[in-house]
């Protein structure tokens, strides 16, 4: 069974780029941004907000080079890069 990140590195072209969008954990007390997060975890649509670190990693971990990525509200948008030999220099 191939994982969803590896399906999507798959698909993308060499030296692609991908926007993404994920939710992030918030510790501030942002009740609106942890009332949408436990909503999308109730739906299903949401398994766990995570850290900023986190999501970092998981993408330099599977081939994804970072470019940019910035905070709004409880939202880490992310624009990487795949890297053609899966390690990002």
């Amino acid at each position: 069974m191939i994982a969803p990140e590896d399906r999507v590195y798959l698909g993308l072209g060499p030296a692609s780029t991908l926007t993404t969008l994920h939710p992030l954990n918030v510790a501030t007390g942002d009740r609106l941004a942890n009332a949408i997060n436990r909503w999308g975890i109730r739906k299903g649509i949401l398994h766990s907000p995570f850290t900023e670190a986190e999501v970092r990693k998981h993408f330099s971990r599977n081939g994804y080079c970072v470019q940019e990525s910035f905070r709004r509200g409880n939202g880490l948008f992310l624009i990487a890069q795949k890297s053609t030999d899966r390690a990002c220099n």
